[in-house]
């Protein structure tokens, strides 16, 4: 059985998170988001889903001890306004060190031993901040900044170069 755990359903996390449902990549789901309004609208329009595909996903929601079990966990979670604001990834730093905190301490009092995977940014800290704050070992977390953050460069070289 794969489970997987997503947190933070912003952008990123809500299309992960309906990546794995509709490609049938995860058994079961647990979605995790501090908005319980948010996080309860994407449980019922992927629970809602679920008749129209050929595989089926056990969705739950906002239950850290769910994930004591899991095989992977995805970190998502960011400060979309101050993306808004200034569109530098930087100005989420502040937010998002908070945020792997309490994910990171939630995640190791729910005993989760598995492969964290992180998304937020700045990835590099806040990758090395999840792995200190839920005391996994670095084969056991890890962020993808590095491909992102080369797609973006090629993206604004382009568009300089047109």
């Amino acid at each position: 059985m794969r489970k997987v755990g997503v947190i933070g359903l912003g952008h990123v996390g809500s299309t992960v998170a309906y990546t794995l449902v509709t490609k049938g990549i995860a058994d079961e789901l647990v979605l995790i988001d501090s908005n319980e309004a948010k996080c309860t609208a994407e449980f019922y329009d992927l629970l809602d889903s679920l008749g129209r595909l050929d595989t089926y996903t056990k969705l739950s929601m906002n239950d850290y001890q769910a994930l004591q079990d899991a095989d992977v966990v995805i970190t998502s979670f960011g400060d979309i306004k101050a993306l808004a604001e200034g569109g530098n990834r930087f100005l989420e730093y502040s937010f998002n060190c908070r945020q792997a905190k309490q994910v990171g301490t939630a995640l190791k009092e729910a005993g989760f031993h598995g492969i964290l995977i992180n998304i937020s940014n700045p990835c590099d800290v806040i990758t090395g901040l999840l792995q200190h704050y839920t005391g996994l070992s670095r084969q056991q977390v890890f962020g993808t900044g590095t491909f992102l953050d080369t797609a973006r460069m090629q993206r604004a070289v382009s568009m300089a170069l047109d």
